[in-house]
């Protein structure tokens, strides 16, 4: 009665262990390997191996491997095999015999010279899903034969290991999850730190921005001058993440920099140009207007961005174009054409194809039509209430 009661005890004291294993560590791998050898230990076998299921090659992946060769990072087709049956029928197996057995390929056998007589697997089990399988491979001592105690050990056991293997999974996707939040939030307050610092809207000028996520690959600025007048810009970067946040703060910093400066709009682009090609990613550009306005008077050039629109009433506007490729692509033979307008009635209107490609309530892209059937009913607002 106390050796099966030592047993239990042993046993709960290994379901515990497996289960802190897995909550205790960040390193995947290493609870995989420990538990493993854990379980090898404990039911009595020469070696031992974890295949995982992996969903995007559609293959089983030894994640983990105990005993006298390495198997690590071998890959075997999801049905292939012993463990390929395990995982297709989610039922354990036990093979007294290899040489008695059709299901034994001996695939790993011939690769790592290694000899299987004896094995038993069962499946890594979390609720509905199956995450892979466990195979213990040759008994010890040598005179012992493995049995259904064993297998029904391996069975528990791979339960526990698959529930404690889906938990840590979760708990790293939240831990991840958390850690992007934090970096978009971040990233988020760096855009709106280099793009609406000192920038009120006024009676003649307003902008905004509103991103389908934490961070927009358009952005604003607008810097204002001790005269009066303001310079501005609106951009739209290439790609999205790490690399598109860093091409934007780079460019609103060149921007607010040559603003400060007093650059002429065409030379202003020009400069950004060279800088940003020595500097930028590959395969990665900037869309952009830059423009100053003192009042009714504006002037722009832009590179690579969508028209903008000066918008005179109702049927009456004009599409200024970029004259010059987008920023980070190739160096330009001359500056881009600066447009100078006086706004008497209408509006200057500069916009990303976030705008353009934006959808109506009827599911169709709003376009440019959209946009000027838009103005025909909001134009005569103040620019405030039109944004």
């Amino acid at each position: 009665m106390r050796v099966i009661q030592d047993k239990t005890d042993n046993h709960l004291r290994l379901l515990a262990d497996l289960f802190r294993e897995f909550t205790k560590t960040a390193n995947l791998n290493d609870s995989l390997s420990r538990a493993l050898a854990d379980i090898v230990d404990y039911v009595g076998a020469e070696a031992g191996s974890m295949f995982l299921i992996d969903h995007r090659e559609n293959k089983l992946v030894c994640k983990a491997a105990f005993g006298p060769v390495d198997v690590r990072g071998m890959k075997l087709e999801i049905d292939q095999g012993v463990v390929g049956g395990v995982v297709s029928t989610r039922q354990p197996v036990l093979i007294d015999s290899t040489d008695e057995n059709e299901k034994f390929t001996g695939h790993v056998d011939a690769v790592t010279g290694f000899t299987t007589r004896a094995m038993i697997t069962a499946p890594l089990l979390a609720g509905d899903d199956c995450l892979g399988a466990i195979q213990l491979i040759n008994p010890v001592p040598d005179d012992r034969k493995f049995t259904q105690a064993d297998l029904e050990a391996l069975r528990i056991l791979s339960g526990a290991a698959g529930l404690a293997l889906m938990n840590a999974r979760l708990a790293k996707d939240m831990a991840e999850q958390d850690r992007l939040k934090r970096e978009a939030q971040m990233a988020r307050d760096v855009q709106e730190s280099l793009t609406a610092r000192n920038f009120d809207p006024t009676d003649r000028l307003v902008a905004i921005n509103l991103p389908a996520r934490e961070v927009s690959g358009d952005f604003y600025c607008v810097m204002p001058m001790p005269d009066g007048s303001q310079y501005f810009c609106l951009a739209d970067v290439s790609g999205k993440g790490a690399h598109a946040g860093i091409l934007m703060a780079r460019t609103a910093t060149l921007f607010r920099m040559l603003a400060k400066l007093r650059t002429p709009l065409p030379e202003m682009l020009s400069t950004m140009n060279e800088e940003l090609l020595e500097t930028s990613f590959k395969g990665m550009f900037v869309t952009i207007v830059v423009g100053k306005t003192d009042g009714a008077h504006v002037s722009f050039a832009s590179a690579g961005h969508e028209p903008v629109l000066h918008y005179m009433g109702p049927g009456k506007y004009d599409l200024h174009p970029s004259q010059r490729p987008p920023l980070g692509i190739s160096r330009w033979m001359r500056p881009p054409e600066l447009i100078q307008l006086t706004l008497n009635d209408g509006g200057l209107y500069v916009y990303t194809d976030g705008v353009t490609d934006g959808l109506t309530r009827s599911g169709e892209e709003l376009g440019m039509e959209g946009i000027i059937s838009t103005l025909d009913e909001i134009a005569p607002l103040p620019p405030k209430v039109q944004v």
